[in-house]
């Protein structure tokens, strides 16, 4: 096994088993990759909701100029039922 043959590998196997051996450090390394999850959700999620952000925004400009929810839906990505709800709330 290539584990064994690397000494390096092999302690660190070695204190891995140590750390998750003991019930209090695999809690700690659970809510540890918990957290670690959640944050780069988080920042996905965000990232995300820029880039909606700034599609509607575009979508209120191109309804501004007079294009159709079908120019806007070319220019955006966005679907039509989304550009219709947008229009609307800018009749409102």
């Amino acid at each position: 096994m290539a584990m064994v043959k690397n000494k390096t590998i092999k302690e660190a196997k070695e204190d891995l088993d140590k750390l998750t051996a003991d019930p209090k450090m695999r809690g700690i390394i659970k809510l540890r990759d918990k957290w670690e999850r959640d944050y780069y959700n988080g920042i996905a999620c965000a990232k995300d909701e820029g880039i909606n952000d700034a599609r509607e925004e575009i979508a209120l400009n191109s309804f501004k100029m007079g294009n159709t929810i079908e120019q806007t839906s070319m220019l955006t990505g966005l679907s039509k039922e989304k550009l219709q709800k947008i229009k609307h709330k800018m009749k409102c």
